[in-house]
């Protein structure tokens, strides 16, 4: 009888130290598992991030661009052909971008678009209304605590609301 609570007992301990490794080697991927996912996102937070720096900051340049083509009364053909730079970089914006800037970009877009269009007066105020709260959400988004006075929560009274007729 001996014999058999010895060898019960052994088995039992070996029982137990090998469930004890398993569970501990089970434990051990899991934390490399997850090491190796936050690395991965690290990277990732990190390429994404100098996509989003070079994606606002070519969207910015060609919202300047737009700003000197719109106040200067261009012609029709040079309006479309900086609306279409706009759009371009603002595509790069729409796949990486901070959802934040992306209604600032949007709303940029909307604007120049209504323009061009004969839909509304182009007026500075607005646009740079529009433009400061493009420069305070990249930054925001860039630095995490943007070092720029808040864009006023409502967009500054605009002096004709839609484009009224000349003879009007």
């Amino acid at each position: 009888m001996a014999i058999w609570e010895s060898l019960l007992l052994t088995a039992l301990g070996g029982g137990i130290g090998t469930a004890g490794t398993w569970l501990g080697s089970r434990m051990q991927s899991k934390q490399a598992e997850r090491v190796q996912r936050e690395q991965h996102e690290r990277e990732d937070r990190f390429r994404l991030h100098k996509e989003r720096v070079e994606a606002y900051s070519a969207f910015y340049v060609a919202a300047g661009h737009v700003r000197q083509i719109l106040a200067a009364d261009r012609t029709l053909a040079d309006r479309r052909e900086a609306r279409s730079e706009m759009w371009q970089a603002f595509t790069t914006v729409l796949l990486v971008g901070h959802g934040d800037v992306l209604d600032a970009a949007s709303d940029l877009l909307g604007y120049t678009d209504s323009v061009i269009g004969n839909e509304q007066d182009f007026e500075q105020d607005h646009y740079s209304w529009l433009i400061h709260r493009l420069q305070y959400a990249a930054r925001t988004d860039l630095t995490g605590a943007s070092d720029l006075m808040p864009p006023p929560q409502h967009r500054p009274d605009r002096q004709t609301p839609a484009r009224q007729s000349k003879g009007d």
